[in-house]
């Protein structure tokens, strides 16, 4: 299972920022939420991570990011963009109804999530995952990998 250094989200629609402050500091870059959440583009509800901005800014750290909607991943395979999310040298985030959080692990269909609200691990499956970002129309699945 993976371990971040996770701080909590600083304000309430910073869940984005958070994870992503955890990705970076994996990869070895310190850098507030304050100051991600410059970089990105600011939503109503949070902060985009599949558009040109994100991209960019991620790009200058080294990385990439790769993002599928909930009913847009490859081939309609979910657990086929889990696998390389969770795979030790990528690193993921899944979003559903306007919160994110961390991939720490996934072993199909289990699924070990990181909240970066309060810090807690979230044990869940595929399944629900799909089925919650199904109700509400939204979500999807962040693949962050090294240039």
């Amino acid at each position: 299972m993976k371990k971040y250094n996770l701080t909590p989200q600083e304000e309430e629609t910073f869940c984005v920022c958070s994870c992503l402050q955890a990705i970076f500091r994996a990869e070895g870059t310190e850098m507030s939420q304050r100051e991600i959440s410059q970089k990105l583009t600011s939503l109503k509800e949070g902060f985009a991570m599949n558009d040109k901005r994100a991209r960019k800014f991620l790009g200058k750290i080294g990385l990439d990011i790769i993002y599928f909607n909930y009913n847009s991943t490859p081939f309609n395979e979910p657990d086929i963009t889990l696998k390389e999310m969770a795979n030790r040298k990528n690193h993921g985030i899944i979003g559903a109804k306007f919160h994110a959080s961390l991939l720490l692990e996934f072993k199909d269909p289990g699924l070990t999530l990181l909240d970066p609200k309060n810090c807690t691990i979230q044990e869940t499956n595929l399944y629900s995952v799909i089925r919650y970002m199904n109700q509400f129309n939204s979500g999807g699945f962040g693949l962050i990998r090294r240039l």
